[in-house]
């Protein structure tokens, strides 16, 4: 029998009917709600990344990731280093004019993990044709969105635009 899935359940005990009743604390004290007590919460590791939003116009440019590890095959924002930001953006644009703006960090949880999320857009002058000729890459336009899989951060971050646009248009 099992007497812990059956018996000594830790909301409502059912000592009367427990085998071992004569010979437990818990129930000699009166405490038998207080065990067995809650494990303690596996502290999550936490990583960050850094999601570049290259806007071009009412275009999001997104990337294929693998198909296996996390987020496999889905569509995401590319990600580089917080440190390596201006100098990323400088390749991309070909050193053309873009506007860099720090958006509000979040956190999204996984199982395992923490992952502590900047976004930062990148407003571009010009489409970059370096860009567009990168494999596995599509320009995502939020006006008329594509049905293709997106990471869970990516959606929110891509819904949040589609609002700033819609809210900007209605101003207008």
């Amino acid at each position: 029998m099992d007497m812990g899935a059956m018996i000594c359940t830790r909301s409502k005990p059912k000592c009367e009917l427990c085998p071992v009743n004569h010979s437990c604390d818990a129930n000699a004290l009166g405490r038998q709600t207080d065990f067995p007590g809650k494990k303690p919460k596996k502290v999550l590791p936490e990583k960050q990344a850094c999601f570049l939003i290259y806007q071009y116009e009412d275009q999001i440019w997104l990337e294929q990731r693998p198909p296996s590890g996390l987020w496999g095959g889905l569509w995401c924002l590319p990600e580089t280093k917080e440190t390596e930001i201006e100098s990323t953006v400088l390749q991309v644009s070909g050193g053309r004019d873009a506007d860099i703006e720090h958006l509000t960090a979040f956190r999204h949880t996984f199982s395992h993990f923490h992952l502590d999320i900047l976004p930062v857009r990148v407003k571009l002058s010009q489409q970059p044709t370096m860009v567009m000729e990168a494999q596995g890459g599509l320009w995502y336009n939020l006006t008329q969105p594509e049905k293709v899989g997106l990471a869970a951060p990516v959606q929110k971050l891509l819904t949040s635009l589609t609002r700033e646009l819609d809210s900007l248009a209605n101003a207008i």
